[in-house]
């Protein structure tokens, strides 16, 4: 499956909303070999994700979303950083737990973990990184997909 089309076709769901919140949308968005995965579900892994972020903004807020190879090179890696007020300390060891949201009045708490989940069912992780480590001073999350090849080789398929 090309990640790049199916990230690019989930931005485009998002676009009314970056217009509508004047969110500026950084892009660096690397070729890598397709993954072995199922197509609706890394859309809504990437959908929970860009929506969080475009939710944390406030008007006239960045996002950035990087896509390249990842550095041990078995597989590609998704960045969706935000300049957003971050994860609160305090909540950083929940943020993965069903039901478990920070929102006022919208969202169910479901979003990040069905993330996990499905980066997990297709041999992948999601971490939470450092607001420090972003350079936009919010929340980013990493979403470590395996290439293909490593899926067929260890004999699996998601």
């Amino acid at each position: 499956m090309p990640l790049r089309s199916v990230l690019e076709s989930v931005l485009r769901l998002y676009e009314n909303k970056f217009k509508s919140k004047s969110i500026a949308l950084e892009m660096d968005l690397a070729d890598c070999p397709p993954i072995h995965a199922l197509q609706g579900e890394i859309k809504q892994l990437l959908a929970n994700l860009i929506s969080n972020a475009a939710d944390a903004v406030e008007p006239g807020g960045k996002i950035r979303i990087a896509l390249a190879p990842a550095e041990q090179g078995e597989g590609v890696e998704i960045e969706v950083a935000d300049n957003g007020p971050g994860v609160p300390e305090k909540n950083r060891t929940h943020i993965f737990e069903p039901f478990f949201t920070t929102k006022e009045d919208v969202g169910t708490g479901l979003g990040l973990w069905v993330s996990k989940e499905i980066a997990e069912r297709h041999g992948g992780k999601i971490e939470l990184g450092s607001g420090t480590d972003n350079g936009l001073g919010g929340a980013v999350f990493t979403v470590f997909l395996p290439f293909a090849a490593r899926l067929e080789a260890a004999g699996g398929a998601a």
